[in-house]
């Protein structure tokens, strides 16, 4: 059975089966369409949205299989036709279907697995908000990263990776306003506090930012040249000092990732995933101020590369924010295997607007933020 989430929603329980959509209770909130066609359209058998403190069992009928919506956590649901219960299923099950975290608020850009608290964190397009969420207690607002006024009245919030480190402190990449203002590197410290990385040049987008071992920071940035190209560049980082170039002659870059003893780049000007050192022994750039394959390793080609990840078995995945041009290939998250083969993992309509990724190892599962209309939140995929 196909699941889909259509859209954020209040916590209101709701019932849509075929093409039949009803509440349950009382409250404000809806879908975003209650229209049969748009509800059938969408390919949703079944979703149920348990409002908080209600029994699931109370709104599923035996013997349905359905995604249910609680407490801000979306888990498939195999309803018992004995007991009449529903019966949440592991979501790290090697036969789980997709779920989802819904966001009923703010607009995911980016997300990072933390291993040690088995936590994930979310960038938020809107409002320079940081969300967290766990398996047991669901999503909540994390934290908020230093923004002045003229920032959030220019809508210039719009965000890239996000990274945590050991100690706690999480980092984001800030890509500014489209004409070239406000951009930053911003940070919570472990006790709340939010602060800016110096020195950074707000006229320069970032989006990609990675962790390397020992907590070192690289991060990117990328800004129009008079020819109208982009000009980009990956970075180190140091919270307190700045930001210091470390291989030059990229184009627009948006995804930084430290895996397998190597830093990953995946640039959307020349639609390529480079490889680079980790050791500061960075080759050249190409002839014409661009990496190329004489000086950058390219591991892999392929549409539109987003934000980065590390897979298993030395894979890579990246989403996609937005259709190529010029092309009919599906928007999609791709698997990069480490020989530079690229595979389709999810496609449209599984994915509206995938952007960052991050995979958790022990249970096989990889979480993509999907920014699009109609979904709007988290997606959790299985992997193979």
């Amino acid at each position: 059975m196909k699941n889909h989430l259509l859209a954020p929603l209040s916590f209101v329980p709701w019932l849509v089966l075929g093409s039949v959509a009803c509440s349950s209770g009382g409250g404000t909130g809806a879908l975003p369409s209650t229209d049969a066609s748009t509800v059938a359209d969408s390919a949703i058998d079944l979703l149920v949205v348990v409002e908080p403190g209600i029994d699931a069992s109370m709104v599923v009928e035996p013997g349905i299989d359905a995604p249910v919506v609680a407490d801000g956590r979306v888990q498939d649901a195999v309803v018992d036709t004995a007991q009449d219960t529903a019966l949440p299923q592991d979501v790290s099950s090697d036969d789980a279907q997709s779920n989802f975290i819904p966001m009923a608020e703010g607009q995911p850009a980016s997300v990072w697995w933390d291993v040690a608290t088995s936590t994930l964190y979310i960038a938020d397009n809107q409002n320079n908000q940081v969300w967290i969420w766990t398996d047991s207690a669901g999503l909540a607002k994390y934290g908020t990263t230093a923004a002045t006024p003229e920032e959030v009245d220019a809508g210039a919030t719009s965000v890239g990776q996000i990274v945590r480190q050991s100690d706690g402190t999480v980092v984001v990449a800030r890509f500014g306003s489209p004409r070239g203002s406000f951009a930053a590197i911003s940070y919570i410290s472990p006790d709340g506090g939010a602060g800016l990385v110096p020195g950074v040049d707000p006229a320069r987008h970032h989006l990609g930012l990675g962790l390397a071992p020992g907590d070192k920071l690289f991060g990117s940035y990328f800004s129009g040249t008079p020819g109208g190209a982009m000009a980009g560049a990956l970075t180190t980082v140091d919270l307190q000092i700045g930001e210091t170039d470390y291989a030059t002659g990229f184009g627009k870059i948006v995804g930084v990732l430290l895996a397998n003893g190597k830093i990953y780049v995946s640039d959307q000007s020349s639609s390529s995933i480079y490889v680079l050192p980790v050791d500061g022994d960075v080759p050249d750039a190409g002839p014409d101020g661009g990496p190329d394959a004489g000086g950058y390793t390219v591991l892999a080609t392929l549409p539109v590369p987003d934000q980065l990840c590390a897979g298993p078995n030395g894979s890579l995945f990246t989403g996609q924010f937005q259709a190529a041009p010029n092309s009919t290939d599906p928007i999609s998250v791709r698997q990069i295997k480490p020989d530079g083969t690229v595979t389709l993992f999810r496609s449209d309509p599984d994915v509206g607007k995938p952007s960052g990724c991050a995979y958790d190892a022990v249970h096989r599962r990889l979480f993509v933020a999907d920014g699009s209309t109609l979904l709007n939140g988290i997606h959790i995929f299985p992997v193979p």
